[in-house]
């Protein structure tokens, strides 16, 4: 059973810090913890001796990182580092995506509690984060995971609209998953593939289907958690049968060295081998989506398939490289939506 006490500000904030102080110790190298217990130590024999001040500047040399951390993860602390983190980030909706969140949020809360959705949805626009908080029209795509999995909460619909409406303690049934399990110990998680694919945006490209708009990007990621290798096995199951084996036992972790240096995520290590069935299951995902391209359609132009973009986009990489004579201008095939 897991407890969330994001609700029980102040008191949730003291927590917090106190378990970021002890999550500093694991970033510790031998000779700094050493070097701790001994400094702990001699102030503990030596407090009676020490003055107001340098008993302050201990105390507070020794909570500063922690209480930096959970400060500024608080909600009430950290728009600004929001925004920044959303200018600075690689995903291109980022800062589109945190706008909508915020203007979103003036919809009451008690609106998206009654539509009770199990999926945790990636709204980019305005108008997508005000449909998934009052449930008019169709919500937009659910935000995956590294194995094309959506986020989403298992529990039936009774038992969300308890916890989410009524459990002021937000308490979640731990269920059993090895991959997650494994994940977590290694402290390094497989890379999330990203809905910009050959350079062209597959949330851009869509299709109707059961009377359901649905993107390529939604398709990609459904294609890519239920194509199955030679052996019969999704992604999955086959990261799961690697977990369990003999010798993946026998390879290494990844370890802090510090200054951002981390041994253990090459090829030949449990992280590595893991990626490298990530990568083989995505080529098959990639293969398999080859011959649905045709059926998805620009949202600007329903006479551009995505396979029309693609074709147009490997004809522009190649034209683009070849060289310039006498300043001649290159033409580019359209990818979004066909010229007038």
């Amino acid at each position: 059973m897991q407890f969330s006490f994001g609700q029980l500000d102040p008191i949730g904030a003291m927590l917090g810090i106190m378990a970021d102080y002890v999550m500093l110790y694991d970033d510790m190298t031998e000779a700094e913890r050493e070097r701790m217990g001994v400094d702990m130590h001699t102030g503990l024999l030596n407090a009676d001796e020490l003055s107001v001040t340098q008993k302050f500047s201990a105390g507070l040399s020794a909570t500063k990182g922690a209480l930096q951390r959970n400060t500024l993860s608080k909600t009430y602390l950290k728009a600004m580092t929001d925004v920044i983190e959303a200018i600075q980030s690689e995903d291109s909706y980022a800062l589109d995506r945190y706008i909508s969140q915020k203007v979103g949020s003036f919809v009451p809360n008690i609106y998206k509690k009654f539509v009770n959705d199990p999926y945790t949805r990636d709204a980019i626009s305005l108008l997508a984060e005000v449909r998934n908080r009052t449930g008019m029209g169709q919500p937009s795509s659910p935000r995956y995971n590294a194995i094309g999995e959506p986020h989403m909460d298992k529990d039936n619909f009774a038992k969300r609209l308890f916890k989410n409406g009524l459990d002021i303690l937000g308490t979640t049934t731990m269920r059993k998953d090895v991959l997650t399990e494994e994940i977590l110990r290694l402290g390094k998680g497989l890379p999330n593939e990203k809905p910009i694919i050959n350079n062209i945006d597959y949330k851009l490209f869509t299709k109707k289907e059961n009377g359901v708009t649905i993107s390529a990007w939604d398709r990609y990621n459904q294609t890519l958690n239920t194509v199955k290798n030679g052996s019969g096995k999704t992604l999955r199951q086959a990261l799961e049968e690697k977990i369990k084996s003999e010798g993946y036992q026998k390879l290494s972790d990844p370890k802090k060295l510090g200054n951002g240096l981390t041994t253990g995520v090459d090829m030949t290590s449990k992280w590595g081998q893991l990626k490298i069935i990530q990568e083989q299951f995505k080529q098959l995902a990639d293969i398999k989506m080859q011959t649905q391209l045709k059926e998805f359609k620009s949202v600007e132009d329903d006479r551009m398939t995505l396979k029309i973009a693609s074709d147009n986009m490997d004809s522009n990489k190649i034209i683009s490289n070849q060289p310039r004579l006498n300043n001649k201008k290159i033409k580019l095939k359209p990818i979004m939506a066909f010229g007038d």
